[in-house]
């Protein structure tokens, strides 16, 4: 099958900043994912072609909007047209679960959506339990939900494989998925903070990081101001 014949994939990855939708393409990216451009309004895209048993395939194409605030305008721009949609949280950050109801307002009705819990392997720190996440699925009719770990690949590409693979129809099983799973944790080294290698990525994640904290402060700061009515 040519490269113009085979069907493709839009998905877009929605959620507050540093709850690690750039690591979650970082990782993805060790696994053959190029980056196609970068466009100076602030979305990175990616393709890469996803092959599946039996000669079926999906040209996977991968929208990261980066540290984007909700009520930016361009974000209808960028979740137009979308097959797939990610909407992302921290296991960690109450908060950004919390924002996960207006995000996922964002997205139109014949989207594929799914909940994404990222770092996961955070197990102390996690503040959203397994029934939370389960609860918001089942809730709101999305067609899944996965908890993962982007710092160490844990579900994160049969993540991706599965949620394709259902939005286009392709025939594969449980068996099948598995083998990406354990490509993931192949590539996967465990080390130290000391020791960890700064990627070329770094500074885009950091960057995201920091304009979340930005936020946070300032409406934090806003939320200690007493309201004129309650003074007088």
């Amino acid at each position: 099958m040519s490269l113009h014949a085979t069907p493709s994939c839009k998905l877009i990855l929605l959620g507050n900043g540093s709850v690690g939708k750039s690591s979650i393409v970082s990782r993805l990216l060790e696994n053959d994912f190029i980056r196609v451009y970068k466009q100076t309004i602030g979305v990175d895209f990616y393709e890469r072609l996803l092959l599946y048993p039996r000669n079926q395939s999906v040209l996977l194409q991968v929208w990261d909007i980066g540290g984007q605030n909700i009520d930016s305008k361009m974000l209808s721009k960028y979740v137009y047209g979308s097959d797939v949609a990610f909407l992302c949280y921290d296991v960690t950050d109450a908060q950004s679960f919390g924002d996960v109801n207006d995000w996922f307002a964002l997205i139109e009705k014949n989207v594929a959506v799914y909940l994404i819990g990222n770092k996961s392997d955070l197990i102390g720190n996690r503040v959203i339990s397994e029934a939370k996440h389960i609860q918001f699925v089942e809730k709101f009719g999305l067609c899944g939900g996965f908890c993962m770990s982007a710092r160490n690949g844990d579900t994160v590409l049969r993540c991706v494989y599965t949620a394709v693979a259902q939005a286009k129809t392709i025939r594969i099983s449980t068996e099948e998925l598995s083998m990406y799973e354990s490509i993931v944790n192949a590539n996967s080294i465990q080390l130290s903070r000391d020791d960890e290698p700064r990627t070329k990525f770094a500074d885009e994640i950091e960057e995201e990081d920091r304009r979340a904290k930005e936020r946070r402060d300032v409406r934090d700061r806003f939320a200690c101001i007493p309201s004129i009515c309650s003074i007088l």
